[in-house]
Order: structure tokens, then sequence, then C-alpha cells
């Protein structure tokens, strides 16, 4: 489980370690032996299953010069502490009753949900760069919590007095709203053909004929939006395309306003193509809406029209080397 884990989602090898290494200590305190064994015989095991692949990952992710600039930018804050517990409202609520129900009761098998929801919450506040990451599977403690709550206020003599089937479903209307919002923004971008999510017919046709006729993993100059889509439908490599995923997104991104805003020479523009061998470069729909007006370069003999329809145009970049 530990090499699977470790493979799949290595965050979630820390949330394991953690709980259950917390479970360990207090099995050790309370000298509960045969718990005790039980629990190291899968805890050890386990790590040193989850070891090689972490290992290996941190040290690729280090010393690689791609994968350390990508990690470098790789910045997932956890939102502060009233935010973060507002997006679980109402289940929080519920599960801190649980938690109460629990604590009074003394019910043994409700510490590993109530110490893994500590345990989450101390990772996801620890001074990293991934903090967010940590939050993976806390919902799972807080389900059981909250149905543990659930279950006691419903048998309690509370019962009478309060209608706990009707909070209860007001507390599932409530968490549906968000889902809602949702649906009806996707809805409505999908209605209105939202070109964040949608390629005009001219831009399909355009990326078909790249994808037909030039050579895979040639690096294509393009605007941000269309930087997220070439990769998928050409093959051919661009700058940017994602905010995180791209290495040096900010520096690229800006170069890249620089080029069709015209804020650098045309001398500086064949400088950075010349720097990255660039080969093509794309005057479509997205970079019109967004820089107005083609680069002059376009007009010089550097550059030659390869493809055009009526929303796109792709250029061939002449190197002078």
């Amino acid at each position: 489980m530990g090499i699977f884990l470790a493979n799949i989602s290595p965050f979630s090898v820390a949330v394991v370690v953690t709980v259950y290494g917390g479970v360990f200590i207090i099995q050790f305190f309370q000298r509960q032996e045969g718990l005790f064994l039980i629990t190291r015989d899968r805890l050890f095991p386990f790590i040193l299953g989850s070891i090689p692949f972490l290992g290996y990952q941190f040290w690729v992710t280090n010393t690689d010069p791609i994968l350390s600039k990508w990690n470098a930018q790789n910045i997932t804050p956890t939102p502060i502490l009233p935010l973060f517990i507002m997006g679980f409202i109402p289940l929080i609520i519920w599960s801190i009753i649980g938690i109460i129900f629990a604590i009074k009761t003394k019910k043994e098998q409700f510490w590993i949900p109530i110490l893994w929801v500590l345990v989450e919450f101390l990772l996801i506040y620890l001074p990293s760069a991934l903090q967010r990451r940590f939050s993976i599977g806390l919902y799972i403690p807080l389900v059981v919590l909250a149905g543990f709550a659930y279950q006691g206020l419903s048998s309690s003599s509370l019962n009478k007095k309060i209608p706990v089937q009707l909070l209860f479903n007001i507390s599932i209307g409530i968490s549906l709203i968000p889902f809602i919002i949702l649906l009806f923004v996707f809805i409505q971008a999908i209605d209105r053909h939202d070109p964040t999510i949608y390629l005009s017919k001219e831009e399909y046709e355009a990326y078909q004929w790249m994808d037909a006729n030039l050579p895979k993993g040639d690096l294509i100059l393009a605007g941000k939006e269309s930087g997220l889509f070439l990769p998928v439908y050409t093959g051919l490599k661009v700058f940017y395309g994602h905010p995180f995923e791209s290495v040096d997104a900010t520096y690229f991104q800006n170069w890249i306003d620089s080029f069709y805003s015209e804020n650098i020479s045309i001398e500086e523009q064949i400088k950075f193509l010349n720097e990255y061998s660039v080969s093509y470069i794309l005057w479509g729909y997205r970079e019109k809406t967004t820089y107005k007006s083609p680069p002059n370069l376009f007009k010089s003999h550097w550059v030659k029209l390869i493809y055009q329809n009526s929303a796109i145009s792709v250029y061939q970049y002449i190197p002078t080397y």
C-alpha cells in the first residue's frame, strides 16, 4: 500500500503516516500492547514501501533543471482559517457535534477520525509551499463524525426538542447551493459558447492543419489562451499554457505580451526567437482580441505565412543565426 499510494498520491502518504503514527503513539502510552503491535506491523512496512518513490520524487524535483523551476512556482497555500472552515459549512458543524458526543460517550473508535481532523489542520498550516495539497481526504473523517452526530442527536432526548431530521435536511440543502451555482455558471458558459472552453470552427480547422503538417515537438509562439489548447490538438510546444504548469510562467507571459504588443524592437524579437529556437508564430482571434494589431515582424522577410483562414494565421520563422 505504501508503494502504491506514494505513486498515486504522495501527499496522502504524509496524512496516513501522521494519523496512523498518532494512533501508534496513543496506543503505546496507553499500553495497549496487542493493538500497538498490530499498528506497528502495519505502519512501518507502509513507511518503508513509500520511501523509495518519495525519495526519488524529492530528489528529481530538486535537481532536474526543468522540474526544479516548475516546483519553485508550484505554490498552493491554504486559505486563511475562517475561509477554509466556511468551505466546509454546514458539514463541519455536524462534525464538531460528533466530536463532542465522542468525547462525552468515550467512544474510542472515533478517536481516529478526531485525530485525523486535527492532523489535517496541522499539516495544511505548516510553513510549506504546498499547504493546501495536504487537505486531501479531509472529508472522510468529517463525514464519519457528522454521521455520529446525527446518530447521537437522533437517539438522544434532545430529539424531542430539536427537529434533528429537519436540521439534517436543511444542512444537505445548504451543501447543495455551491454545486447549483457552479452548474448554473457552466450552463451559462455552454449557452454562450465561452471561448475559454470552446474552440471556434476556424480555430479547430487550423489546429487540424497544424497537427497534420507541422513536426510534433516544434516550438510555436502564441498568446496565453491559445497556449492552453495548442499542445493538446497539435502536439506543438508552447511557452505559456497554464500559470502553474508552465515553467517560468511569469517570465514568458511578460515576454509574450511584449512581443505581441511591440514593447520591444524587432531586433529584440528576433533575438528572443533565436534564443529559444522558435519555429512558428500564431496570430489567431484570441491574439487579435488581446493585442489588437499584428506585430510588424509579420511584414518582414524573417517570417513566412504558411497557413491562413478567416480567423487564424500561422507564420513560419526563418532563423537568422
